[in-house]
């Protein structure tokens, strides 16, 4: 949850609850074994997906920053 809301703070996400939903369906996914359930995960995960695949680019852009910052040598 900390994560969550850091990526919140940095402005990765505009809502933490979208982020918290994600995770909670991977938990489902992982630990539940919802074979009767398979189409609500599936439409779960299609409905989801884009709102995990726009924090990628920021993730990515905030990394970049960080190499600039800090150079390996």
């Amino acid at each position: 949850m900390d994560r969550i809301h850091r990526a919140e703070k940095r402005g990765w996400i505009d809502d933490a609850i979208k982020l918290v939903r994600i995770r909670e369906l991977r938990n489902l996914i992982a630990h539940e074994y919802a074979a009767d359930k398979m189409s609500e995960i599936y439409a779960a995960v299609a409905a989801l997906a884009p709102e995990l695949l726009a924090v990628v680019p920021k993730v990515t852009a905030y990394a970049h920053e960080l190499e600039k910052k800090y150079p390996i040598r």
